[in-house]
């Protein structure tokens, strides 16, 4: 059941896409955090290689831009 127009599939392309973007600008590893427009968690992962505290980061910022 998608939640306010955003599904799992929706969330999994988004992290899958941000690793794309991080990857092509030459990023370190990230943690990327996907949140409905409730502000609810629908998935948080990250590369191998990140750190134990960068998922929680990535929930905290994505928080703040909404």
């Amino acid at each position: 059941m998608k939640a306010y127009g955003l599904g799992i599939r929706t969330a999994g392309k988004i992290f899958r896409d941000g690793l794309k973007a991080a990857s092509r600008m030459g990023l370190k590893p990230v943690a990327i955090a996907v949140l409905d427009v409730r502000g609810c968690i629908k998935m948080v992962a990250s590369a191998d290689g990140v750190g134990l505290r960068h998922p929680e980061i990535a929930v905290a910022k994505a928080y703040a831009a909404l």
